[in-house]
């Protein structure tokens, strides 16, 4: 059964080359990813995803039972997302229940929009309530920053609580 989910998910990644992806073929990339080569055919269909179907693509890949598969569709998707939209990206986390997931939905957007747009992020960030995903966040936006601008992400770094959580 997995050779063919493989099989089926290699047509999917052969199909969306220069192509639009289609639900259907991040369906077959969520049942057939299971080496770890596979991961760049589910980056590369999502590339040719139309930003239309990222709820229903990241609404699927919430359901998938294969973890590894499951989170890199989430981040890539995410970060696409937080990319193009990151107002409903976010919106669209807000109502996931599961707080790992939804932080890690946020992290995945908050680090591209602070790729494009760091003092956007940076607001958004602050006005969330502490905690972990307050922490992850922020996380995610020093790790963008630190190639653009250490200072910046040293100084943000800072609101980060816990030493533990600081040091990662």
């Amino acid at each position: 059964a997995s050779t063919t989910a493989s099989r089926t998910a290699e047509k999917a990644a052969d199909a969306t080359k220069g192509s639009p992806t289609t639900l259907a073929d991040i369906e077959a990339l969520l049942h057939g990813t299971h080496r770890r080569r596979d991961y760049g055919k589910i980056y590369q269909a999502l590339e040719n995803l139309d930003t239309n179907l990222f709820s229903q693509a990241m609404a699927m890949a919430l359901k998938s039972t294969d973890t590894s598969s499951k989170y890199t569709v989430m981040y890539a998707i995410a970060n696409r997302w937080g990319e193009t939209d990151p107002q409903a990206a976010i919106a669209f986390a807000q109502t996931i229940g599961n707080i790992s997931e939804r932080g890690q939905l946020l992290s995945g957007i908050a680090s591209s929009w602070a790729e494009n747009d760091a003092a956007g992020a940076i607001a958004w960030a602050k006005q969330l309530p502490p905690g972990q995903i307050r922490n992850a966040v922020y996380s995610a936006i020093v790790s963008a920053l630190g190639s653009q601008d250490p200072h910046a992400a040293m100084e943000l770094l800072g609101n980060v609580s816990g030493a533990n959580n600081r040091q990662g």
